[in-house]
């Protein structure tokens, strides 16, 4: 007797509603000569049972449903089967119901952090390659093979104390990157075919997470604009760019926050043309402002502060940063 799921899979964040719930999905096979199965959805620490579905089996073999779960988590839900009038476990899965968010740019959205950190709450998870995990550095899902410290589970653990429910993170970015090569691919104009394809590989994880299928996508980028002199009007060009272009695939209005960066180290600190560029797309309305992390120096970065990436302290602080944008912006939404 087999029965394979799909979903959910074990660690999945599924994206809360307006309404503070969420649709959960439950799918999958089995492959003997049973009708129907029954699922039963748990609180995991205290074992209260929150409800009990029952699912017929299609003809070929399938089941699915879509059961409304309140935000929370970690939840438990055991899969049974009937057999001669007795219920039997055949396997169980550990979801929750929060806020997901996708993390794309370059290095500092990545792994490229002095030391890896490790989350406190135990409940934040991470999202790549369609496969859900709890979160540890490094994480999973960056275009490029950085093996370092994310500020993301800093920012994790902030969310989870201020919001009360589990968060969910996918970083797609790709260190030392300008925005001219997140274009899509028929406009791509950077000169490293490496790179080639950074939009749709941030496109694919946000398919998959589906439609309204996480709260925001979360840009840190502009060290490597700041570098090679990119004019103000190109950046924002580029940058409106592959905002309306990633809405219009993603076939949602998908919200972008857009964070301040243009620190390189101790003797190129602030650029101004990205910076404005960074602010005029969120003052046009195409995203909401993220953190200025150029206000991160000295102790918050890396080599002794000569760097250009993150110290632990700095991640810490980054993270903590971008809790607090989203944590004041979700305050004026109804949740």
């Amino acid at each position: 007797m087999t029965i394979k799921i799909f979903s959910p899979q074990n660690h999945q964040i599924f994206q809360r509603n307006d309404f503070n719930k969420s649709n959960v999905i439950f799918s999958g096979f089995v492959s003997n000569e049973i009708n129907e199965i029954i699922i039963e959805v748990s609180d995991k620490e205290n074992e209260q049972c929150l409800t009990s579905v029952t699912i017929d089996i299609m003809q070929d073999k399938s089941f699915f449903s879509s059961v409304e779960i309140p935000s929370g988590g970690w939840y438990c839900a055991n899969v049974c089967m009937v057999k001669d009038g007795q219920k039997i476990l055949v396997d169980s899965r550990v979801f929750a119901v929060g806020e997901v968010f996708l993390a794309a740019g370059q290095s500092n959205s990545t792994n490229y952090g002095e030391e890896r950190s490790q989350q406190t709450s135990g409940m934040v998870a991470c999202f790549a390659h369609n496969h859900w995990e709890l979160a540890r550095d490094p994480l999973p899902g960056a275009h490029d093979v950085s093996e370092g410290g994310s500020p993301w589970l800093f920012f994790g653990d902030y969310l989870y104390e201020k919001l009360g429910v589990p968060i969910g993170i996918a970083i797609t970015g790709h260190g030392g990157t300008q925005v001219k090569e997140w274009l899509p691919d028929d406009e791509f104009c950077g000169q490293c075919e490496e790179k080639r394809g950074l939009f749709n590989w941030m496109m694919l994880r946000l398919q998959q997470l589906g439609v309204r299928g996480c709260r925001a996508v979360l840009w840190h980028q502009g060290e490597s604009d700041a570098g090679n002199g990119t004019a103000k009007e190109l950046y924002y060009e580029r940058l409106r760019n592959i905002i309306t272009t990633c809405r219009e695939q993603c076939g949602w209005y998908i919200p972008w926050f857009v964070a301040l960066v243009s620190y390189r180290s101790p003797d190129s600190c602030l650029h101004i043309s990205v910076r404005e560029a960074q602010k005029k797309i969120c003052d046009d309305a195409i995203a909401f402002l993220g953190p200025d992390t150029d206000s991160l120096v000295d102790e918050n970065r890396d080599l002794q502060g000569a760097g250009v990436h993150f110290s632990l302290k700095g991640l810490e602080n980054h993270g903590q940063m971008w809790g607090t944008k989203i944590e004041k912006w979700l305050k004026n939404h109804k949740i």
